[in-house]
């Protein structure tokens, strides 16, 4: 057996393949040489993306790919060996190679966690590899959580160790009812590198969109926050280790026009990345969506929003104006309905309440069982004079339209709102948006009495836009 306290890239190998041979691997290679040579290939295809990950070659890459491949480890040869194996080693790393489905199946009928097992010590060859390397990028830190599935981590350490399971077979952590976590019904695993790639580019995809939004930078953190508090957990969850209840029902506070219903459909985005919820969707409804006018009918008008919602978010907007103090009103028996469903769908449903700061306390103080279900808040703030600025120009590159120097001169202190109108719940991004509908209506009476107007005046607008607007509405 290898020495597990060799660390070189081929003994890490070595150590992979004497627990694939624990296995029943016989069912998927004639041979031993054929086992090796897929391990190997496997090794050789992670070595050549991480190298290529950031496309320049160090001295310190070279020489390990040197060793690698028992050859004289210049940089010259080294750069050929990467050229004419990159297209090969994605295509090898896209595919669920045959001694991840020995591993499994062996995992799923002997309850054992020698996956999990491969995994690690791919790690370890992994961080060996970026970390023999003086100055490692970001890019190789990135390649190496696309490939292994583990954060990217800031300095990894020198001397990676890792052991082997044990002889009989017991697993350590990390199995569920007598199935390994990660598998299902014996036959695929969660934990596959292809798998688990294709989750990160979504996620990553998901929080470009988020950070892309104008402002709201606290409220970006809050979320990633709560990416990390679910990774945690599920990482805890696999390993055996007890974890504190966590609820996913959110209060969003802040004026109209702050991005909250924006940030809810791509919380339902993330939530069904990260396998909170099975499919992620938005339902979105205010009180009229959950309030009957007789006896009897709100909860069943509930139920059916519920049902629509389940496996995705409800977002419900201006949820305080549910929580009426008069007997007479059924916004009462909505609140009551909504939280028997929160506590009988718990598992795959999450609800978010919306409103404005102060009016969502109340709300949240109208019935003891709202403060225990909502114990997360994020707060949207009106955005500033600067932001506003940004996002009307978004919104005009969006749709086509252009303004000149002249424009914007005179459009600028629109932006400017003063803190009385914030107080009164000032629209923000709606408000903008109220004004460049405004603004094309105006854009059109004018350059339709033109009878050949440019392309240039079709998508300019102009200072006489701007007559009859002195503020923002």
């Amino acid at each position: 057996m290898p020495d597990e306290h060799d660390q070189s890239l081929t003994a890490i190998l070595g150590q992979i393949t004497a627990l694939v041979q624990r296995t029943d691997w016989t069912k998927y290679y004639s041979r031993e040489e054929d086992l090796t040579a897929e391990i190997g290939q496997y090794g050789a295809a992670m070595l050549c993306a991480l190298v290529a990950g950031d496309e320049k070659l160090a001295n310190e890459e070279a020489a390990l790919i040197g060793q690698f491949t028992g050859t004289t480890g210049d940089n010259d040869g080294a750069q050929t060996w990467v050229d004419s194996n990159q297209d090969q080693s994605f295509q090898v790393l896209s595919s669920t190679p045959k001694f991840f489905k020995a591993l499994a199946e062996y995992d799923s009928e002997h309850r054992t966690d020698f996956l999990n097992g491969c995994l690690g010590l791919l790690t370890c060859y992994a961080l060996k590899i970026v970390s023999d390397e003086n100055n490692m990028s970001g890019t190789e830190l990135r390649t190496v959580s696309n490939l292994v599935g583990i954060p990217p981590v800031q300095s990894p350490p020198q001397r990676f160790t890792f052991k082997l399971p044990p002889s009989n077979g017991v697993p350590t952590n990390g199995t569920t009812n007598g199935t390994p976590n990660g598998t299902a019904n014996g036959a695929t695993t969660s934990g596959l590198l292809a798998n688990h790639n294709e989750l990160t580019k979504d996620l990553n995809r998901v929080l470009e969109e988020l950070d892309s939004l104008v402002g709201l930078e606290e409220v970006k953190s809050d979320v990633k926050g709560m990416i990390n508090l679910i990774k945690v957990r599920k990482m805890r969850e696999d390993r055996g280790i007890k974890s504190p209840p966590l609820s996913l029902h959110l209060v969003f506070s802040g004026n109209p026009g702050t991005g909250k219903t924006t940030v809810a459909r791509l919380l339902g985005d993330i939530y069904r990345i990260l396998g909170v919820l099975s499919k992620g969707h938005l339902v979105e409804v205010d009180r009229s969506g959950l309030v009957a006018g007789y006896v009897g009918q709100t909860a069943i008008k509930v139920r059916d929003v519920v049902a629509k919602a389940e496996g995705g978010i409800l977002f419900v907007d201006e949820a305080y104006s549910l929580a009426s103090k008069s007997d007479q009103d059924f916004g009462r028996e909505a609140i009551e309905t909504l939280l028997k469903a929160m506590e009988d769908r718990r598992s795959d449903f999450v609800v978010i309440v919306a409103g404005y700061t102060e009016k969502m306390q109340e709300f949240l103080q109208s019935n003891p069982g709202l403060r225990s279900r909502f114990n997360k808040f994020v707060q949207f703030h009106d955005y500033s004079s600067d932001q506003l600025a940004r996002i009307f120009g978004h919104i005009c590159r969006t749709n086509g339209y252009e303004f000149s120097p002249a424009f914007g001169e005179k459009v600028r202190p629109l932006f400017v709102v003063d803190a009385d109108m914030r107080n009164k719940g000032f629209a923000n991004a709606r408000a903008i948006r109220n004004l460049f509908e405004r603004l094309v209506s105006n854009h059109a009476n004018r350059v339709a009495d033109n009878p050949a107007p440019t392309n240039e005046e079709l998508v300019t607008f102009d200072s006489q836009d701007l007559e009859g607007v002195t503020r923002l509405i």
